[in-house]
């Protein structure tokens, strides 16, 4: 009963079933004296009990019967109740005392008689009437439910209508007639267990957060008192959003009344938010305790999230209506966060109570429809703020607040402050300014280059691990444990060319709304005073080259409507998208953030049924595990079903652990993870694959048998749960079966019918298994000796080659001195014969093949050998073999490769179906594995046409159509596939890829080289001398030495290379003893040195090249730089003088504008400016329509110091790029930079 009852009930212990108003029906009269036969027992055509209950309705959500609110009133009247009661004349007082206490207008009992029909009390013997009689004898009314069955024990007699079995259908009835009806006045309502949501129709929805489940649901019209009207005056559904239950079934006190702080600090924030009555704010309804549920309502927005809304309209036709429309949003937006960080809303004021909301993302804006639909047009939906959950209220200063406490904030969008400031500092308003500035960004891709654009910038805000991170990094960690916080370079590029579109010129709102996004809401900084200030409450003003406050950003965007008044234009240009449909962002070439793409796990059944057939099942699948433990949750799940997630509270993970050994998994997988400030973590399946919190790298992976079944089952891969030994039959035919698929469908990657017939100038004869001999094969002279050999120039033949590290000496080589006795026998079972190679033949015998290529063994090696002609070839030795394998788990030539593998571990959830911890993992295992660090391997992979990798965990193959695992997983990368391409690079030739993109993949190319290891740093020019000229040919230029002239832009762009960051110093690769000047590289190639290099940050289309200030030796040449050429090596260029040692002592110019570099390193240059020289190559072009002054503009430059003794010949120091005030003019006489 109601809290108030029993301050007005009388006793109910003094009431029995006799005696009173039940003695009077039922005492010394019998029942059937008291009706006549005729009146008695006809049954109504239709009497109240029919109405009530064709009128009653289902609610969905609840699965149970309610009577609508207003059907009370206009069903139970006084001539429908007397009908009912069917008291005979006699008993016309009790009938008048039952009539009025049913219609008393305070304490009426209205409900009580409609839950005495739905309880079936009958009329007969005067049951109804005397139930109803007792009601009123204690005193019990409509005010007084719902009644709980143990406050009717008075009531309660084996005799009464009312007995035990009938109170227990009372209490579970009673709730048709109590469905709430939500109102403006009740912001928070308290139910019983039993009370039924008022829901009519279908539930539509069911997406499931980190915190709730939201659903869309129509409210009765009799159960919502004042609806919300859409834009077409029709009533809007209602979301209803069931918190999760983060304590679980605690019965700890202080943990459920901190939850309990929770959810009254919530719902305070929704009812604070509901007083502003802002368009730009989602209305709340109500929130609700209904027994230990905790339920909040607020309007359904019928487009969605912010996110949804750019996924269903992918690519927008830009108009002039749509810009301003998304602008006027955004401003709504800005003012309804103002008016929660100030506390004003609208005629109420919060009494300094503020609120700042902690979350915002585009999943928590709403989109709302306001306008009709039109064919072909994109309209803006009205965006609404959302999920208060974790406002903050702000109702004293920020330096006085304790540590902030808003624990389940969405990590990608939280500024810098949160990880720089730690914990134990308050937090701003301008903590909503950064993730507002986020979302404006993310609006201007969408609205120019469409959503796919805009997930493609998304998967590239990632960390070094590739995983999801923040929109800022920290670079420099000299300055803390974390170091200093600035912009992700990725955002920084991507602003930097969105500048360039032509939509973004000066004088334009996109301009304009990019610029307040890069220079005043994604700003690091927030200035002195932050966290002191106690006008924070009320939004100050910002220091300068600090993130503002919403205030401010209100008066940024009325600048803007100011300009979009006076002109039409300012809002759109008019100029025409065509073409214009890829955002091509040039990444930063100095920055040490790993480009990363997206790596897809495709599923490919039809493939894996096709390899699963040919193999052994015997050691395929273990037999089931008779010791898995799984808790209620796990044993549940369904990993196939359709949009199939797991969220997890990190605590209940940790408890479970022990007790369910999926739970282990999932922990062991994210345990590492900061757990002061993630909470929860969520598991999507993407194809095969479970990712966690959206990371690129998956973390577990589902793989089945051929026969598992499932109504889904084509969603998982078909794949090994544990990899075979690498001696067993079915390791070996996996890798016959990766050649046969590729040499039947793959005509690309097949070198047979296309390549050169010339076979490398030895080969290894591995013989056969009847035949064993291994022995060293001299290819030409064989076939110019027997024609029929089969390695004929005129007939195909087929060699495997092995990539391999040498590690340390002894290596097993063939030299002058052992030639020979190779020719006619290799000592493969002899104790110095390293297991690589052994394992090499293995390998090649199972494959079916003839001749294998080893560099050790089949270039003779030593000063009388034939590396430097043999090392020529190696173009033609990678790209021509049939297949390469490559040892990438082996350091050295003893360690061999067919080794035993890393245990994985996996569960059989159910028959057939296992989750594995992920181990496809190819970036990790292959290329950043011991081999890939060795500099001539990023040429034989280039050029191999395929590849199989042989890891510590599994075999990897690669070809032109992609990657594949020995867990027969199939793996897609774009990055990847461009040095996997068997005809490289013509993935990057012809429309596919632009000129700029090529330019920025060569450089990274040269970058990553660089960074490789060389047994003889001399080979560093030969180990890639093969790539290098085929990207000569695609970029249709002449060059060498790493540096490209096409007569445009090529030669400065190369030439102005830089010392990587991480090296102190570049050192002069030595002269090789006896080769004399023939091979000495000049300074101003890279490759004459021994370290890492980069490139100086060039905007493409944002130079003015001067092209006559510096030629190359190709210049106006139609041949590359042939080797030992003194001329060949030469630069012919302009010098200029430096005005003043060129140092930004003021600071005036900024870090993009000035740098200056040493080859040798910085320490090394302390004296020569006035004798050292420049030779500027370039400057930064002016924006269109402005007039820079050339003093003012930046140039970028070569230092060049003299050769002492030659006089007009210099050599390479340096590079830098600074304000052309500090250059002087132009010298008279050209020089020479050897």
């Amino acid at each position: 009963m109601a809290s108030e009852t029993p301050s007005r009930r009388p006793s109910l212990e003094s009431y029995t079933t006799g005696g009173g108003d039940q003695a009077a029906l039922s005492g010394r009269t019998s029942p059937d004296s008291l009706f006549s036969d005729s009146e008695s027992q006809e049954k109504r055509e239709e009497n109240l009990s029919d109405r009530i209950a064709a009128r009653l309705e289902r609610s969905t959500y609840d699965g149970k019967d309610f009577l609508p609110d207003d059907c009370i009133d206009e069903l139970v009247t006084i001539d429908a109740v007397r009908e009912h009661l069917e008291c005979p004349p006699t008993k016309k007082k009790q009938e008048d005392q039952i009539l009025d206490f049913i219609f008393d207008k305070q304490h009426g009992a209205k409900k009580l008689f409609v839950i005495a029909l739905l309880c079936d009390i009958p009329s007969k013997d005067l049951d109804l009437a005397k139930a109803m009689l007792l009601f009123r004898k204690v005193g019990v009314h409509d005010g007084d439910l719902p009644i709980k069955p143990d406050e009717c024990a008075a009531i309660t007699d084996s005799r009464s209508p009312w007995n035990p079995v009938k109170i227990r259908i009372f209490d579970e009835r009673q709730w048709a007639v109590l469905a709430p009806v939500f109102t403006d006045q009740n912001t928070k309502l308290r139910l019983e267990p039993g009370h039924i949501f008022p829901i009519v129709g279908d539930i539509r929805g069911g997406e499931e957060g980190a915190f709730g489940e939201v659903v869309q649901v129509t409210i009765h019209e009799q159960h919502w008192s004042r609806p919300i009207l859409k834009y077409d005056k029709t009533r809007a559904d209602i979301a209803i959003k069931k918190l999760k239950k983060s304590g679980g079934n605690t019965t700890d006190r202080g943990k459920l009344d901190q939850l309990q702080k929770e959810w009254d600090r919530e719902v305070a924030a929704h009812v604070a938010m509901r007083q502003a009555q802002h368009k730009n704010i989602i209305e709340f309804i109500t929130a609700v305790e209904r027994g230990h549920d905790r339920f909040l309502l607020f309007r359904w927005a019928e487009e969605g999230t912010l996110r949804q809304f750019w996924e269903v309209n992918p690519r927008p036709v830009l108009t002039t209506t749509l810009i301003k429309d998304a602008v006027l949003q955004i401003i709504g937006l800005a003012d309804a966060l103002h008016k929660l960080h100030t506390g004003h809303y609208g005629s109420y004021r919060a009494g300094g109570e503020s609120f700042r909301h902690g979350d915002l993302k585009p999943d928590n804006i709403l989109c709302v429809t306001i306008k009709p639909p039109q064919e072909n047009c994109v309209n803006v939906p009205e965006l609404k703020i959302s999920d208060m959950g974790l406002a903050k209220h702000h109702n004293v200063a920020t330096e006085l607040r304790p540590p902030t406490s808003m624990r389940y904030t969405t990590t990608i969008y939280e500024p810098p402050e949160v990880m720089a400031l730690g914990p134990q500092q308050g937090r701003s308003r301008r903590y909503d300014m950064w993730s507002l500035g986020c979302i404006i960004l993310e609006t201007i891709i969408w609205l120019l280059y469409g959503n796919r654009n805009l997930e493609t910038f998304n998967a590239k805000i990632v960390d070094e691990r590739g995983q999801k991170c923040h929109w800022f990094e920290f670079r420099d960690k000299k300055d803390g444990p974390r170091g200093q916080a600035t912009v992700h370079q990725h955002v920084q590029d991507t602003m930097r060319t969105l500048c360039a579109d032509q939509e973004c010129g000066p004088h334009t709102a996109m301009r304009d709304l990019l610029d307040i996004v890069q220079t005043k809401l994604l700003v690091v900084k927030l200035g002195i005073g932050t966290f002191l200030n106690h006008g924070d409450a009320g939004g100050p003003k910002s220091q300068p080259g600090c993130r503002i406050y919403s205030g401010e950003l209100l008066e940024c965007f009325n600048k803007m409507l100011t300009k979009g008044k006076a002109d039409e234009r300012y809002w759109f240009t008019g100029k025409s998208r065509k073409g214009i449909d890829r955002l091509v962002v040039i990444p930063d070439p100095e920055s040490p953030v790993a480009q990363v793409e997206k790596i897809e796990f495709p599923v490919d059944n039809k493939f894996a049924s096709q390899l699963m057939a040919k193999l052994s099942s015997n050691d395929l699948f273990p037999p089931p595990s008779q010791s898995l433990k799984l808790c209620e949750k796990c044993r549940m799940l369904d990993l196939c079903q359709p949009m199939f997630h797991i969220v997890d509270f990190l605590s209940e993970l940790k408890s479970s652990r022990a007790s369910c050994d999926f739970c282990k998994m999932r922990w062991e997988v994210c345990h590492h993870l900061d757990r002061d400030r993630v909470k929860v973590v969520r598991f999507d399946r993407d194809q095969s694959m479970l990712r966690l919190n959206e990371g690129l790298t998956p973390v577990l992976s589902i793989c089945r048998s051929p026969d598992f079944t499932n109504p889904n089952s084509h969603v998982a891969q078909i794949g090994l749960p544990r990899i075979t030994k690498t001696d067993s039959p079915s390791h070996f035919s996996t890798l016959r079966h990766w050649i046969s698929q590729c040499d039947s469908h793959h005509t690309d990657c097949n070198p047979l019918p296309t390549r050169p017939v010339h076979p490398p100038t030895r080969l290894i004869d591995v013989g056969t298994k009847d035949a064993p001999l291994v022995r060293l094969f001299e290819t030409q002279r064989n076939a110019r000796s027997d024609s029929s050999s089969p390695l004929a120039p005129s007939i195909p033949y087929k060699y495997i080659a092995l990539s391999h590290p040498w590690g340390v000496a002894p290596h097993f080589c063939t030299y002058a001195s052992t030639l020979a006795q190779h020719k006619q026998r290799i000592p493969i079972d002899g104790p110095d014969f390293p297991a690589t190679f052994r394992d090499a033949i293995t390998t090649t015998r199972e494959l079916g093949v003839r001749y294998l290529w080893i560099d050790s063994i089949c270039i003779v090696q030593g000063e009388d050998g034939d590396f430097d002609t043999e090392s020529e070839r190696m173009e033609d030795v990678f790209s021509s073999a049939y297949c390469v394998i490559a040892a990438s788990s082996a350091r050295g030539q003893r360690d061999g490769f067919l080794v035993g593998r890393k245990e994985r571990q996996f569960l059989e959830l159910s028959k057939g179906l296992y989750v594995c911890r992920f181990i496809d993992n190819f970036g990790d295992h292959v290329l950043d594995s011991p081999l890939s660090k060795r500099g001539w391997v990023l040429q034989e992979r280039a050029l191999a046409r395929r590849t199989i990798y042989f890891t510590d965990w599994q075999a990897y193959w690669e070809c032109g159509d992609g990657v594949r695992c020995e867990t027969m997983t199939k793996v897609d990368n774009k990055l990847a596939s461009f040095l996997g391409d068997p005809n490289f690079p013509s993935k990057l030739s012809g429309n596919v890829t632009d000129r700029g993109e090529k330019i920025r993949f060569y450089e990274s190319l040269y970058q990553q080289y660089s960074r490789l290891d060389f047994t003889r740093i001399a080979d560093r020019p030969v180990a890639i001398a093969g790539l290098e000229q085929r990207m000569v040919r695609d970029l249709g230029a002449r060059g060498g030495f790493g540096i490209f002239d096409d007569d445009r832009s090529l030669l400065q762009r190369t030439l102005l290379w830089r010392r990587g960051k991480e090296v102190a110093a570049l050192e002069r690769v030595p002269l090789t003893p006896g080769k004399g000047e023939a091979l000495r590289l000049p300074s101003w190639s890279w490759m004459a040195y021994d370290g890492a290099i980069d490139f100086l940050d060039l905007p493409l289309g944002g130079v003015e090249w001067m092209e006559d200030h510096i030629h190359s030796p190709w210049t106006r040449s139609t041949t590359s730089v042939v080797a030992g050429d003194v001329v060949g090596r030469r630069l012919s260029a302009v010098a200029r003088p430096f005005l003043e040692e060129p140092v930004d002592r003021d600071g005036d110019q900024s870090v993009e504008d000035f740098e200056i570099v040493f080859d040798a390193g910085d320490d090394a240059q302390t004296t020569g400016w006035e004798t050292w020289r420049c030779v500027v190559v370039g400057t930064r072009r002016a924006p269109k329509g402005m007039s820079v002054p050339v003093g003012q503009r930046t140039h970028y430059f070569l230092i060049i110091g003299a050769v002492e003794g030659r006089e007009g010949v210099y050599t390479r120091i340096g590079v830098g790029k600074m304000a052309g005030a500090l250059i002087g003019e132009a010298l008279p006489d050209r020089v020479v930079v050897e």
